[in-house]
C-alpha cells in the first residue's frame, strides 16, 4: 500500500483561493459544496457541508 502524501502548500493555497469564489477570505457552505466531490457527480447535501464547516470552524464564525 502506498503511503499518503500531503499536498504541497502551494497546491492547498491555490485550491483554497479557487474555492473562495467571492474572494472574502473565507469559504462559505455553498462554495465548499461546489468544491467537494462524492464520486457520484451529485453535490453534497448542503446540511452535510454546513455540519462539516461547524466541525472545523476553530473561531466559531460558522460561515454559511
Amino acid at each position: 500500500m502506498e503511503e499518503y502524501k500531503m499536498p504541497s502548500e502551494d497546491f492547498l493555497y491555490k485550491f483554497y483561493h479557487s474555492t473562495d469564489q467571492d474572494k472574502s477570505g473565507e469559504i462559505n457552505a455553498e462554495e465548499l459544496q461546489k468544491a467537494l466531490s462524492n464520486g457520484t457527480w451529485k453535490p453534497f447535501d448542503l446540511r452535510v457541508v454546513k455540519m462539516m464547516i461547524t466541525m472545523f470552524d476553530k473561531d466559531n464564525s460558522n460561515v454559511s
